[in-house]
């Protein structure tokens, strides 16, 4: 399962997997995306304290760790183009959930 929260500052996204298995957690400020972007997508939570999860199958939930592993990787890496590489990892990860239904929002 992925949850994604919202809180004034920050998305925050959570990646719950299998007993046994450790999550991932990503973080990324409200700014790092275009607003009008995520809002067309009706991917993210838009309120404060808001949460919206997905069901994925394991596929999926590879797919999803291989690019939270991406995106932590060039959180550091100093590249030039690392902010926009981040940006299209978390944008594949928004089209990927897309495809699924939300459990709660």
């Amino acid at each position: 399962m992925i949850c994604i929260f919202v809180t004034r500052k920050l998305y925050i996204i959570r990646l719950m997997l299998g007993s046994g298995e450790s999550g991932k957690l990503y973080l990324f400020s409200r700014r790092f995306l275009n607003e009008n972007c995520l809002r067309k997508t009706g991917l993210l939570p838009v309120a404060p304290a808001d949460r919206v999860a997905y069901m994925l199958d394991r596929t999926q939930l590879d797919v999803i760790i291989v690019l939270l592993e991406k995106l932590c990787a060039e959180v550091s890496s100093g590249y030039f183009f690392s902010k926009d590489l981040q940006r299209t990892y978390l944008m594949q990860i928004f089209h990927l959930i897309r495809k699924s239904a939300p459990i709660n929002q």
